[in-house]
C-alpha cells in the first residue's frame, strides 16, 4: 500500500471523486430533520468558540458513531448560523453526522501534514487550502530538521494539497464562512498541527 507521504491511496481518490460529484455544500441542510435535545439534567455546554476537550479516553464503534456523539455535544448550534468543515479523509464521515444532526451546511477543508523527514507520521506543522500554514518550531528543533528540509517538505505537501483540492472540490469554490460559526471536524488529533492550520 502506498504511504501517505508518497501520495494518496487509491480509495481516497475514489472518495474525493464521489464527494466532488455528489456534494453541493450549499444544499447540505436538512430542515425536516428533528432537532437534537439536550439530555435532562445535563449542564449547558461551553459557549461557541471554545474547544471541547476531555482527559478521559473515548472510544467509538466507528466514525459514524463518533459524529453522532459529537453532534450531541453541540446541540446549542442546531439551526444556528454555522458551517461544518470536514478534514478529509477520516473527518468526512464524522462531519456528515454532525452537519446532518445540526442541520448545517457541510464542506471539506483540505489540509496536509508536514511530516518530519525522519518520521513522516510526526507532524512538524501543516498547510491548508487558502494559504494557511502552521509550523511547530519546537518539533522542528527536536527532530533536527533544517530550514532547507522543512522547505522541501512544505513544497511537496503544497503540491499534494493543490492536487487534492482539485480532486475533492471538483472545481467548486469553498463555502463562504464569513460571519459564521465554523465547526472544524477531523477523526482524531495527534499533535494538533492540521487543526491549527485549518
Amino acid at each position: 500500500a502506498p504511504s501517505w507521504g508518497s501520495g494518496v491511496a487509491p480509495f481516497e481518490d475514489q472518495h474525493a471523486r464521489v464527494w466532488a460529484k455528489t456534494r453541493d455544500p450549499s444544499e447540505r441542510f436538512a430542515p425536516d430533520r428533528p432537532r437534537l435535545k439536550r439530555p435532562a439534567g445535563r449542564a449547558p455546554r461551553s459557549p461557541p468558540g471554545t474547544a471541547i476537550a476531555s482527559d478521559a479516553p473515548m472510544s467509538f464503534r466507528d466514525r459514524t458513531d463518533a459524529g453522532r456523539r459529537l453532534a450531541r455535544l453541540l446541540t446549542e448550534l442546531d439551526g444556528a448560523n454555522a458551517v461544518v468543515l470536514a478534514l478529509p479523509r477520516g473527518g468526512v464521515p464524522v462531519a456528515v453526522e454532525v452537519a446532518d444532526a445540526l442541520r448545517c451546511p457541510l464542506d471539506v477543508l483540505i489540509v496536509r501534514k508536514l511530516g518530519a523527514p525522519i518520521q513522516p507520521e510526526l507532524a512538524m506543522g501543516a498547510v491548508a487550502e487558502g494559504g494557511a500554514r502552521y509550523v511547530d518550531h519546537r518539533i522542528v528543533d527536536e527532530v533536527g530538521c533544517s530550514e532547507a528540509e522543512l522547505a522541501a517538505v512544505e513544497r511537496r505537501e503544497e503540491q499534494e494539497l493543490a492536487r487534492r483540492v482539485a480532486l475533492w472540490r471538483g472545481g467548486r469554490p469553498p463555502l463562504d464562512v464569513f460571519g459564521k460559526t465554523v465547526i472544524v471536524v477531523d477523526d482524531g488529533i495527534a499533535t494538533g498541527a492540521t487543526l491549527r492550520a485549518a
